[in-house]
């Protein structure tokens, strides 16, 4: 965390957040952890970015509707911390303590400290530039539908046809359209392009939004999923062609 966001105590940087703050803060960080195993967060003026371990795939969270208080810190990740962390109720203010010499955060409720080793913040944040999209937005579809379809797929590849994503397809499964009817109307057709991804929907919520970006050589899969009140959990991957 940055210095101008902490109350000095002991020489130590302490910030304090409300249990609802930090119980959104909390919930959102275990979800990444959770579903996409990253090495590092970093919350940058209370937006979340983790890097999925390789690959070219960003979880970006940006929670500046949802926090009182501006959070800055960035971490290695510990996923038995980050879950208990997720847990937490009833214990009213929450103090985050940066400790300059030992380089670590440390989580305070009254009565339990929990660590988290402290990394550099990035230089960069690799928030990818879009240089507008390939058709309309995917909505309206049921998100427990595809996750029950790609499951614990590998990869699965995005079928566009006139400049529209229609079908999503997964090695050894039928097609799933998006659209009820679209396959008796893509009878016979070929797609004008194929991409393949891996890892963007590690995650679903109760609503999703998928979407497919131009950006400089290629296309990027966005996918957003609403994780809480004026808060989305969104995930950018770089797709390959197919």
């Amino acid at each position: 965390m940055e210095n101008d966001e902490f109350a000095i105590d002991n020489g130590n940087q302490v910030m304090t957040l409300n249990q609802t703050d930090f119980a959104s803060l909390a919930r959102a960080i275990f979800k990444t952890v959770k579903h996409f195993n990253p090495s590092t967060i970093t919350v940058k003026d209370s937006v979340i970015y983790a890097l999925v371990p390789h690959a070219h795939c960003l979880v970006h969270i940006d929670m500046t509707k949802r926090l009182k208080a501006m959070v800055n810190m960035c971490f290695r990740v510990d996923k038995m911390t980050c879950s208990q962390l997720a847990l937490l109720r009833g214990v009213g203010e929450i103090k985050i303590e940066k400790d300059l010499v030992a380089r670590k955060y440390e989580v305070k409720t009254p009565n339990v400290t929990y660590p988290l080793a402290a990394e550099a913040f990035p230089e960069e944040l690799p928030m990818p530039t879009i240089q507008g999209f390939v058709g309309e937005p995917i909505t309206g579809y049921i998100p427990k539908s595809l996750r029950a379809y790609i499951a614990r797929a590998n990869s699965f590849k995005l079928l566009i046809y006139d400049d529209q994503l229609e079908v999503i397809n997964v090695h050894g499964q039928p097609l799933y359209f998006f659209t009820e009817g679209m396959s008796a109307q893509l009878v016979g057709k070929q797609p004008g392009m194929v991409l393949q991804g891996e890892h963007a929907f590690s995650f679903f919520d109760k609503e999703q939004t998928i979407k497919i970006g131009k950006i400089a050589g290629g296309h990027i899969l966005v996918v957003e999923n609403n994780l809480d009140l004026d808060v989305n959990l969104v995930v950018y991957e770089r797709l390959s062609n197919r």
